[in-house]
């Protein structure tokens, strides 16, 4: 059975990276993610990240 979840999508060079795809079940819990990891700070390079819609397995691990 498919389940609707809120998708993190990490994009490297142009690309998304579908290993690294985290799913969560609220969308503010993905946009505070999205924002954590865009937000410029000492030592550590922003990476670009976008929550998206995606229908997935029912067994696929969901972030609450």
């Amino acid at each position: 059975m498919m389940k609707l979840v809120v998708a993190l999508l990490f994009i490297f060079d142009g690309q998304i990276d579908h290993e690294k795809t985290m799913y969560f079940q609220d969308l503010n819990v993905c946009r505070y993610y999205a924002e954590n990891y865009a937000r410029k700070q000492s030592r550590y390079e922003p990476t670009e990240t976008v929550c998206k819609l995606a229908w997935v397995d029912g067994k696929t691990r969901v972030i609450k």
